[in-house]
């Protein structure tokens, strides 16, 4: 699965290089997220394979970096290219290498041959807190790309930075999701995952009423982005590291991963589409609106996935 993910990514890129149709180009999105979809659920699942126990947390909050080292490296080094076609290439080619040394290096291991058991495995993991992870992924990926959907149009309107720093202070601040994504990783040591995912939310509600609302000025309000950017960050690396000490299978953690991944999707379509209707009709003070209440419903099933723990146990 991660080797043919990478492989569709490829093929999505090569299908949009060469052509100037609206319809070619939205096939090869679709091929480009078949593979997204492909790599983001099998690879949480081989490294739960191949990572021995106690090293499992550390290898789960890397992983959990893709999205923000991408968005950050996409602004970041964009404005090398002379053009959106010579970027696809780019990144073709480096896909094509990761899959290679995927092939290479990557141990095969056995087929998840559980077919017996997945409807039952399958029930559990929707009876179980997989189900409530899955709703806490949705709602912390529709509050982060409601803000980074329009990061760089509210830097431009409500902070008044020029159109020559918009890519490289959006980019500073989706890197700096990374840091929450690592710094999970010790603060696991010292809390519970629900004391993380509570008090992300809270910060993160906090911050976006600073950000929407005219109450402070430019820098502040874009300091603002920048902490919540970082706290949201413990978000992914708690949920994703959660994941082989709430299944019992690999096809469970399979299922688990592949729930929390379409959870996060549905919030990156459902973030934007949202926030950008409350925008146009009402100003950005409606944003906050969204975020706010996306703030408290996900602290809302970070305490419902403690219950579920606390009655398995």
């Amino acid at each position: 699965m991660l080797f043919w993910g990478l492989l569709a990514s490829v093929l999505g890129a090569a299908m949009a290089i060469p052509t100037d149709s609206f319809a070619v180009l939205m096939v090869s999105r679709v091929v480009e997220g078949l593979g997204f979809l492909l790599i983001t659920v099998a690879g949480p699942t081989v490294l739960g394979r191949i990572v021995r126990t106690e090293d499992q947390n550390s290898a789960f909050v890397l992983w959990s970096c893709f999205m923000p080292a991408g968005m950050a490296l996409a602004m970041l080094t964009g404005p090398w290219f002379s053009d959106w076609r010579s970027l696809w290439s780019s990144t073709a080619v480096i896909t094509a290498l990761i899959a290679a040394m995927a092939l290479w290096a990557v141990p095969r291991g056995p087929a998840l041959r559980e077919v017996k058991e997945w409807p039952t495995g399958m029930a559990e993991v929707w009876r179980s807190a997989p189900l409530a992870m899955a709703a806490t992924f949705l709602l912390y990926s529709l509050m982060f790309f409601a803000l980074f959907a329009f990061l760089p149009v509210l830097l431009q309107q409500r902070m008044q930075v020029s159109p020559a720093t918009v890519g490289l202070l959006a980019g500073a601040a989706s890197a700096v999701n990374i840091l929450g994504n690592l710094t999970a990783g010790v603060l696991l040591k010292w809390t519970t995952r629900e004391a993380l995912g509570v008090g992300a939310a809270i910060v993160m509600g906090l911050c976006a009423m600073g950000i929407f609302l005219p109450v402070l000025g430019p820098r502040s309000a874009y300091v603002l982005c920048l902490v919540f950017s970082a706290v949201g960050g413990l978000i992914p690396a708690s949920l994703l590291s959660s994941i082989p000490k709430v299944t019992s299978t690999p096809a469970q953690s399979a299922l688990a991963v592949g729930l929390l991944m379409q959870g996060s999707n549905l919030g990156l379509a459902l973030g934007p589409w949202l926030v950008g209707i409350a925008v146009d009709n009402h100003g950005w003070p409606a944003a906050a609106a969204w975020v706010v209440a996306s703030a408290l419903a996900m602290g809302a099933s970070v305490t419902w996935r403690a219950n579920i723990r606390a009655l398995q146990t």
